[in-house]
């Protein structure tokens, strides 16, 4: 799809879980060490020949480990935990976990930006900051912007994220992800769980290779993908389009703050 000239900015899809909120009044604070951080991967544009703007999407939370939800989530979503295979039960764990964590509200996070010192607003109560950060550049307006924590306290919390760099003019594909880059079977519903949370992601035959050739014969292409999906996919999703072979892009998914928003209705 061809767009003469992009809209300054893309709109971001965005969403936690917020299960347990703070005490209402708290003073903002720093993160804690048991508290981490997830950045979605989006957009920035070039202001002038020495700004850009960079979008920053992040949640603040704190992995929740009490005996039996994994069970229990499984069981809400009409799966037996303990008739899956045992490799299904490990990966339905790891792509579960962030289902399963309480949302830290009035958290500030003290970013670097491209090394430019960027204060995020506190967090609200779903866990979430976001800002669109105008930083002094000197680059080319093209590739990625990286950002993390300004002075992370401990590994754990050490997040990474970084923002697409849109130029004004030039070519956006911006592609679904469910069944037309992945295999996921949206309309059986069984199968569309399965193939979500206890099973490998499967690219759909050929699209790897007709995505790098967009990538090669388009000028100034950028790619954008979209899904139904929930944000608490946006690490296994986004590693699914880097080992693939799919180009990088930015990454906007669904918000889904509850149990019962997991799925699209």
């Amino acid at each position: 799809m061809s767009i003469p000239r992009r809209a300054k900015a893309l709109l971001l899809l965005h969403g936690a879980v917020a299960l347990l909120l703070a005490t209402p009044g708290m003073a903002a604070h720093g993160l804690a060490a048991t508290e981490q951080v997830l950045f979605v991967p989006g957009t920035a544009r070039c202001l002038d020949g020495h700004r850009l703007a960079v979008r920053i999407e992040a949640w603040v939370f704190e992995v929740e480990r009490r005996p039996g939800l994994s069970s229990a989530f499984a069981a809400y979503l009409g799966l037996r935990f303990d008739a899956l295979p045992q490799a299904a039960r490990e990966l339905f764990e790891a792509r579960t976990q962030l289902f399963r964590v309480d949302s830290q509200r009035h958290r500030t996070l003290d970013l670097d930006v491209d090394g430019t010192r960027v204060v995020l607003p506190s967090t609200d109560a779903a866990g979430r900051a976001s800002s669109e950060a105008s930083v002094a550049s000197m680059r080319p307006c093209s590739g990625w912007i990286d950002f993390g924590l300004a002075a992370p306290a401990l590994q754990a919390n050490a997040a990474v994220g970084r923002a697409l760099l849109v130029p004004d003019t030039g070519v956006s594909v911006v592609s679904d992800i469910d069944d037309t880059i992945k295999d996921s079977q949206v309309r059986q519903r069984r199968e569309l769980l399965l193939n979500t949370f206890a099973r490998e992601f499967r690219a759909v035959a050929g699209m790897p290779a007709r995505y790098r050739t967009l990538a090669g014969e388009l000028p100034a292409v950028a790619f954008h993908y979209v899904s139904a999906g929930p944000i608490q996919l946006a690490e296994p999703l986004q590693a699914f389009i880097e080992d693939a072979g799919f180009p990088a892009g930015s990454l906007h998914l669904r918000e889904s703050t509850q149990w019962s928003q997991v799925l699209a209705g």
